[in-house]
């Protein structure tokens, strides 16, 4: 298992965090469809503190109830899978080794079932 905290310091976390929401804004059509009318400087925030604990930073669960916060948005897998598309591409623009990218794809993937909607 991988330490990011051994690799990047936390803001590398959250610089990461910013660039995936600027790399989601290019797609339109996806951005529109889930972001549109979000305050995305609060979900930026909230997505920071997520990663933050997800990846061992701290100890601070900020608690948030994926299903209840993703259910009204009807994500289906192939929305998952365009995310996962985009989170992958600003993976490697920022240069990570593979390990790394597949370490934070894996993380970030074990939350799916938990925001996609359920038929």
């Amino acid at each position: 298992m991988i330490n990011l905290k051994q690799h990047y310091p936390v803001s590398a976390i959250y610089d990461l965090v910013e660039r995936l929401y600027f790399e989601i804004k290019k797609h339109k059509e996806f951005y529109e469809k889930f972001f549109k009318g979000i305050k995305l400087e609060e979900l930026i925030r909230i997505q920071k503190e997520t990663f933050a604990y997800l990846f061992g930073y701290t100890d601070k669960d900020p608690n948030v109830d994926l299903y209840e916060s993703h259910k009204h948005l009807n994500i289906k897998d192939e929305d998952w899978f365009e995310f996962v598309q985009i989170f992958t591409k600003v993976l490697k623009d920022a240069h990570l080794p593979e390990e790394h990218i597949q370490h934070i794809l894996e993380k970030v993937s074990g939350y799916k079932d938990e925001i996609i909607k359920k038929d």
